[in-house]
C-alpha cells in the first residue's frame, strides 16, 4: 500500500467522510482519533499535515505492514481542503500502555512496579512537596508519567537505542529500529510511553508516532 495522490475536497465530500466517524476516543497534538461507526476494531485518525515527519513515518509503515511493531493501516487518503493538507487514516484500534509496563519487555525495557511507585513518589515530592496521593487517579497519573518518561529516555540517543536492540532477539524490532534510525538524524524522537500502544488481542507493542512535530520542536527551542 502507498500514499494516494492529494484529492481536493468540497464541503459536501468532507461531511460525507466524517459520517464514517463514531465516538471520539482521543485528541493529541497532531491528530484526533474516533471509533469507526461500524467496526469496533477499527479507528479513524484525522490530522492536518504541517510537515513531512508523520508522512515519512507513514510511508515506512505502509511499506512494512508485515512488521508487528507498526500499526495495521486499512485505508489512507490525502485531501486538500481550505488550503490545508489533511490525512484520513483507517487503522486498527490499539490500547494505551498506561501501567502495563510488562509489555515494554518486548523492546528491552524492564520497569518493575516497585521502581515505578518509588519514582512516582519522588516526583510527587519534588513537584508538590508531599509524599501522599490525594486519590487513586493522581497515583495512576503519577506512575504513568514515570513509565512514559523512562521509555522516552531509553530512546534518547543512538547509543541507547542500539543497547535496546542488542537486548532484543526479535528480528522485527531490529528491523523497526533500523528503519526509523536514519530519520533521528533530522527529526527529534518522541518515543515516550504514550506513543507506544498495545494490540489488545495479542499484547503486541506498536509504535504510532515516533517523531516530534516540527512546529512543536520549534516552539520548544524558542522557549529555551
Amino acid at each position: 500500500m502507498r500514499l494516494s495522490e492529494v484529492v481536493d475536497l468540497v464541503p459536501k465530500q468532507t461531511r460525507t467522510r466524517f459520517k464514517l466517524m463514531g465516538k471520539e476516543l482521543g485528541q493529541g497534538v497532531e491528530a484526533s482519533v474516533a471509533q469507526h461507526a461500524k467496526k469496533e476494531d477499527v479507528v479513524n485518525r484525522t490530522m492536518e499535515v504541517n510537515d513531512n515527519r508523520y508522512l515519512s513515518f507513514l510511508r515506512v509503515v505502509l511499506e512494512h505492514q508485515n512488521n508487528p511493531f507498526f500499526p495495521r493501516i486499512y485505508h489512507v487518503r490525502q485531501y486538500r481542503y481550505d488550503n490545508r493538507l489533511m490525512l484520513f487514516i483507517q487503522m486498527e484500534r490499539l490500547e494505551p500502555i498506561n501501567l502495563n509496563a510488562s509489555v515494554l519487555k518486548q523492546i528491552g525495557i524492564d520497569l518493575s512496579p516497585e521502581y515505578i511507585e518509588k519514582e512516582a513518589l519522588k516526583s510527587l515530592q519534588k513537584q508538590h512537596f508531599r509524599s501522599f496521593y490525594h486519590d487513586a487517579y493522581e497515583k495512576f497519573a503519577a506512575e504513568r508519567d514515570i513509565v512514559y518518561r523512562d521509555v522516552h529516555n531509553f530512546f534518547d540517543s543512538k547509543r541507547s537505542r542500539q543497547a535496546l536492540k542488542a537486548q532484543s532477539e526479535n528480528p522485527h524490532f531490529h528491523e523497526a529500529l533500523d528503519l526509523l534510525e536514519p530519520f533521528f538524524k533530522h527529526f527529534a524522537q518522541d518515543l515516550h510511553g504514550g506513543n507506544w500502544m498495545v494490540r489488545p488481542k495479542t499484547g503486541q507493542i506498536v509504535v504510532i508516532d515516533p517523531f516530534v512535530p516540527e512546529h512543536v520542536e520549534a516552539r520548544a527551542k524558542g522557549n529555551r
